[in-house]
């Protein structure tokens, strides 16, 4: 918006438009990154943040005694980018609505962007 307003008004275009992104290669630093996961696979979500050098972050998922699921994010994650692993099982609605939940939980949290892995759904 920035860069088609200076664009508009007559002043000098900027090289790069000014959209809140960030890029290694443009010299700004990475935002915050969380990861989550369900139930389904979390030792795989463990694997991939041994991988990439960051904790699985802090959430509480389970189900109580009706089967609904209980959800709590137990960090703040105002800014950060998200990334929620879920892949399907036996109980494929389940682990769908489940990531589902972790997803609005994220947005509601004021996450910047939240981003769905699923590496497996059958």
């Amino acid at each position: 918006k920035q860069w088609y307003q200076r664009r508009v008004r007559g002043q000098t275009p900027l090289t790069t438009p000014c959209f809140p992104c960030f890029s290694p290669s443009m010299g700004e630093p990475r935002p915050p990154m969380t990861i989550f996961s369900g139930q389904s696979h979390r030792s795989f979500a463990e694997d991939v943040c041994n991988h990439v050098g960051i904790r699985l972050g802090l959430a509480t998922v389970g189900n109580n005694s009706s089967t609904e699921t209980d959800l709590t994010l137990n960090e703040s994650i105002r800014g950060k980018e998200v990334f929620v692993i879920q892949s399907g099982s036996k109980r494929v609605n389940n682990d769908v609505f489940e990531m589902l939940n972790l997803v609005y939980a994220c947005k509601t949290s004021c996450a910047r962007r939240v981003i769905a892995v699923v590496p497996y759904l059958p």
